[in-house]
């Protein structure tokens, strides 16, 4: 008796074959561009920490929040529910990498360190919940009008979405304001 959707034992195993190799290269390849970006401070006026050591935290923690959810929902990750995981992900990243684009604008515009940060996640918040918003619309218009494996993909970009806003917003200022807003003067930083 097979029930829609699950893997045969043979489906199972060749999946492994493919997972393993896809496991072990997602992991390295963060680890060595960790390794080959953590180069040393160039004077002590320079920060050691870097934000994009940071690129790690934020997604662990909408993964953390995204199946959270997922468990308090009793929701099942499937293959479309994969795919909202992974578009998550890629727009995390992408608010990152957006809003540390703004500080650098700033930064160049010969703003102080301080100021840059303020007015580059000011400058950033209305395109990051634009984005954001426009994709919880069409998540929405998926579930809506989507069949089963369309609205697990719905709500799982909903949610992973949510998780990614909040990041965003809240995390990644947090960690910004403690690395570089605390009462010593910083005169630049490593972006």
């Amino acid at each position: 008796d097979v029930v829609p959707g699950a893997l045969t034992v043979d489906q199972f195993h060749s999946l492994r074959l493919v997972a393993y190799p896809i496991f072990l290269i997602a992991l390295t390849i963060p680890a060595l561009a960790w390794l080959l970006e953590a180069a040393p401070a160039e004077s002590s006026a320079t920060m050691p920490e870097r934000p994009a050591t940071l690129g790690p935290a934020p997604r662990r923690i909408i993964l953390t929040i995204l199946l959270a959810a997922m468990a308090g929902f009793h929701a099942t990750l499937t293959l479309p529910g994969i795919a909202g995981v992974v578009l998550t992900i890629g727009m995390a990243v992408d608010t990152n990498i957006l809003i540390f684009e703004r500080i650098r604008e700033e930064l160049r515009g010969g703003k102080t360190v301080r100021a840059a940060i303020d007015s580059g996640f000011a400058r950033a918040f209305r395109t990051v919940i634009d984005t954001h918003v426009t994709v919880l619309v069409s998540a929405a218009i998926l579930y809506q009008f989507g069949t089963g494996p369309v609205k697990g993909f719905a709500v799982t970009l909903a949610i992973g979405l949510l998780a990614s806003l909040f990041t965003a917003v809240f995390f990644t200022r947090l960690v910004f304001d403690l690395l570089y807003m605390r009462s010593r003067r910083v005169e630049s930083i490593s972006i």
